[in-house]
């Protein structure tokens, strides 16, 4: 009896603390949101004002019908207008979510917390793969998803995709899986008929396709989650780094934020010794994921790299992207590729190399939910630098066959390019990463010469001058205009690699085999 009175009291100060809004209580709410968009340097600098302010208009006229869950997903589509990834409205979510993570406090909602499926989904080449599960969906680690409710994947995506704060469609597409678990936003834009239990379909590893009704987590206690590997379950450490058998060096930066045990500083430090140490393995800096945290400590990972004897070694040192690298991770993209020959590896970045930045909190009083607006703008490359990402001279995207087997094919790309090359000859076609954008470049290396083709430059088969070859490296000249172009490259697997030096600023190139 004790139990159930304390049950009952508990149940009774939640729902005093939670509520249905008034559409006057809204359009209060909305008022404010609009108020604090105007804060930003430059809110409409991808969107027109126009636009914002009809969809705002026309949310405030559709408030007597709709309930607080579709308002807050109108909320969310009013701001991602903006097309600023720092710019967003925090969802609601209920407590041990880890869903919608910032670096920044929010605000506790004062409206019903949103729930979510107890799956997360990772994006891959072959479709949107289950990386985590609770336990009694173990079975599920590994499938594809096909549809949820009666709707293909695509489907959901495509009505969820508007919801989405980015800055780019990268970035879109990297935080989507987390938009397709929240039954509130799925009922929200229709592929849901409610925000309860929901029919999901997947095709298993071994190719069977089953139906599974999932039911959302509406509790706020923590979840025992079950992993498809080592690799997806969080590690406690924000950085860390650990050399491969006979492979490179791994560096993997999880935030841009000091550890308890070690600044980002000290781990510069140490990182770049043991690299300096290591004869020939290069270096693997992994930004994937990374969702950025404080600008001010990239500079001692950038002054590190830049005095790095190894790094300063053709086709030594590589970054990995994705959409996921965002924020202060992208400003540090941004700054090894301005100031080091790094060579970036994997997907595009979810941030631009100029943008806003360094989000100031509004709270909306009715609903308590947490408005975040840009207020700085971050110009680390060039000012007429308009690139919405940072792209990969080496592509390479993750797929349903690496995630099930542990694969990470990123870093199995950079280890092929450090091995014994192929040929030490023939023609190779790649590309060069100069400001602001990427030229298709070609190379034709013989024995005793080697000519450059840029067509851009309408460079076409021009001899390097005071070649030198020394095992697998090569450096040569050639003239640009008024200026000389120096090439320094290694050739490594199938790849010919390195910088080519500008008025002594390196700009990374890759050239495979033809």
């Amino acid at each position: 009896m004790r139990r159930q009175i304390a049950f009952l009291f508990i149940f009774l100060q939640f729902a005093a603390n939670v509520r249905a809004l008034t559409p006057q209580q809204w359009k209060e709410d909305l008022a404010i949101l609009r108020h604090a968009i105007a804060a930003h340097p430059n809110p409409f600098h991808k969107a027109t004002r126009e636009d914002f302010d009809r969809k705002a208009d026309a949310l405030a006229a559709d408030l007597l019908k709709l309930q607080d869950f579709e308002v807050v997903a109108r909320l969310a589509q009013l701001v991602a207008i903006l097309n600023d990834g720092h710019t967003r409205l925090t969802m609601p979510m209920v407590e041990n979510a880890d869903l919608f993570v910032g670096h920044g406090k929010i605000a506790p909602p004062k409206i019903q917390p949103f729930g979510y499926f107890p799956i997360r989904l990772a994006r891959t080449t072959d479709g949107l793969v289950v990386t985590r599960a609770s336990a009694e969906h173990k079975n599920l680690l590994g499938a594809l998803v096909l549809k949820i409710g009666e709707k293909p994947v695509a489907e959901a995506e495509s009505a969820l995709g508007p919801l989405v704060h980015c800055d780019n469609e990268y970035e879109r597409g990297y935080l989507l899986p987390e938009f397709l678990v929240v039954p509130e936003l799925l009922a929200a834009v229709g592929i849901s008929p409610d925000r309860g239990n929901t029919s999901w379909t997947f095709r298993l590893s071994n190719e069977e396709v089953v139906s599974r009704t999932l039911v959302p987590v509406s509790s706020g206690g923590p979840l025992e989650w079950s992993y498809l590997n080592s690799s997806w379950k969080p590690r406690v450490e924000r950085h860390w780094f650990n050399k491969l058998p006979d492979g490179p060096i791994y560096a993997r930066l999880t935030d841009i934020l000091n550890d308890p045990k070690e600044t980002v500083a000290q781990f510069a430090k140490s990182l770049f010794s043991e690299v300096d140490a290591a004869p020939e393995a290069p270096l693997v800096l992994d930004l994937r994921d990374n969702q950025g945290g404080d600008n001010t400590l990239n500079d001692s990972i950038v002054r590190a790299a830049i005095r790095s004897k190894k790094v300063w070694e053709p086709g030594r040192f590589f970054v990995l992207t994705n959409g996921g690298t965002f924020s202060a991770a992208s400003n540090l993209t941004a700054l090894l590729e301005r100031w080091t020959p790094a060579i970036f590896v994997g997907e595009p970045t979810g941030g631009a190399p100029n943008g806003y930045g360094d989000p100031k909190l509004t709270v909306l009083p009715n609903s308590g939910l947490s408005l975040l607006v840009s207020s700085l703008y971050w110009q680390l490359s060039a000012p007429n630098d308009k690139r919405d990402s940072i792209v990969p001279l080496l592509s390479v995207e993750p797929t349903v066959t690496s995630l099930r087997t542990n694969q990470d094919l990123a870093v199995k790309l950079v280890d092929s390019s450090g091995k014994k090359p192929i040929s030490a000859t023939g023609s190779f076609a790649g590309r060069w990463a100069v400001p602001g954008k990427i030229l298709k470049i070609g190379f034709q290396i013989k024995t005793d010469q080697t000519v450059l083709s840029v067509r851009d430059l309408k460079m076409d088969a021009q001899p390097l001058e005071n070649l030198k070859r020394h095992d697998d490296t090569l450096e040569g000249s050639v003239a640009l205009g008024s200026q000389t172009l120096t090439v320094r490259g290694r050739l490594g697997g199938r790849y010919f690699l390195g910088w080519m030096e500008i008025s002594d600023r390196p700009y990374a190139f890759v050239a495979e085999l033809q």
